[in-house]
């Protein structure tokens, strides 16, 4: 007859299921190379249903000022989304540092320079001009660092492509580095500037020759003086030396004192004194003892008497001791001269009785 009934089912089909996303290795970069996705890797999605979009957003610490360190060291957040068809998604993060390793580099430093002493007209500073040297750097501007080896006597002035300085006699070596933004630094090159001087030091009150006599019992003595001052033609330190130091002892006889000057380029000058001492002391001698002997045989004389020896010294020398004493003796006394004679001048006697 055709009757019927009738149910109904309700399927629902749906898509709840977030895609799978593969992450992005992190990754660090230096500051010149590209940092996009094109360099630095894409993210890949796939979903149980339907196609994938990939989309990416990022946020990047880079400062703005490109003078600052941080404009070229930064690093940048890059959020990968994998999305279905019917809105679920996956995130991946990937991190990218941006860094900025590289030193500058240096080039054109000048080789060394010689001022001659008649190009700065008798001053004692030489004006020096050259091309300052140029940097390049793979991210930043690089700046020049300059210094001296001596640098409480030089000054430099900068004169954009040319560079200037003040230099005094002697050797100065200039450095240079450059240095990025970043704090990178070249290693220092150096040249040498050598201004020269030709001119010696002065040495003046130069003592007078001295001479003195000997110290009593001693062969020499202490001898002192006021050493000598110094000037120069150039600012510097002039250094004074000397063979001998002022309170020395000093031997018998003339020793030739010598000071010499020198100044901070090497230039010299030297002046000298003779000191001499005198040995004023007289040597000392003792006779021998008295001497009685009888007549040779037959004889009213006597000979071959046995003297003796007498006893004597000297600060300074070996003694020429001598005596007159004759060959045979009368009969009677005879006084017998000894005479030490230290050949310094100084001369004593003494005397001997011989009795027959």
């Amino acid at each position: 007859t055709g009757n019927y009934s009738e149910s109904v089912q309700l399927i629902t089909v749906e898509d709840v299921t977030a895609p799978q996303i593969t992450d992005v290795a992190d990754v660090t970069v230096n500051c010149q190379d590209n940092n996009t996705s094109t360099a630095t890797g894409v993210a890949t999605g796939t979903d149980n249903c339907s196609p994938v979009a990939i989309s990416q957003s990022e946020v990047s610490t880079q400062n703005a000022d490109v003078n600052n360190a941080g404009h070229y060291n930064y690093t940048i957040t890059r959020t990968w989304r994998a999305t279905d068809i019917t809105g679920n998604y996956s995130e991946s993060v990937q991190l990218i540092t941006v860094e900025d390793v590289t030193a500058p580099i240096l080039m054109n430093v000048p080789g060394n320079i010689t001022v001659p002493q008649a190009s700065m007209n008798n001053t004692c500073v030489g004006v020096l001009a050259w091309l300052t040297p140029t940097a390049t750097d793979n991210c930043s501007t690089a700046t020049l660092a300059i210094r001296s080896s001596r640098p409480q006597e030089t000054t430099f002035y900068s004169l954009g492509t040319t560079t200037a300085g003040l230099f005094y006699p002697g050797e100065t070596t200039v450095y240079y580095k450059a240095i990025d933004a970043s704090g990178n630094a070249t290693a220092e090159q150096s040249f040498v500037v050598t201004v020269e001087d030709l001119t010696p030091p002065v040495l003046s009150n130069i003592p007078a020759n001295i001479t003195v006599n000997n110290e009593p019992g001693t062969c020499g003595a202490h001898v002192s003086w006021i050493a000598p001052t110094t000037s120069d033609n150039c600012i510097g330190t002039v250094t004074l030396t000397c063979d001998y130091v002022s309170g020395a002892m000093f031997n018998k006889g003339t020793t030739v004192v010598t000071y010499t000057a020198t100044n901070s380029t090497g230039m010299t000058a030297e002046a000298s004194f003779l000191v001499t001492v005198v040995d004023n002391e007289n040597p000392t001698i003792t006779a021998p003892a008295a001497v009685t002997v009888a007549a040779d045989a037959n004889s009213c004389s006597a000979t071959g008497v046995a003297l003796g020896t007498p006893v004597s010294s000297d600060n300074c020398s070996t003694l020429t001791v001598s005596n007159n004493a004759p060959l045979s003796y009368p009969l009677g006394t005879t006084t017998v001269t000894w005479t030490a004679n230290d050949g310094n001048g100084n001369i004593v006697t003494a005397e001997q009785v011989v009795t027959v």
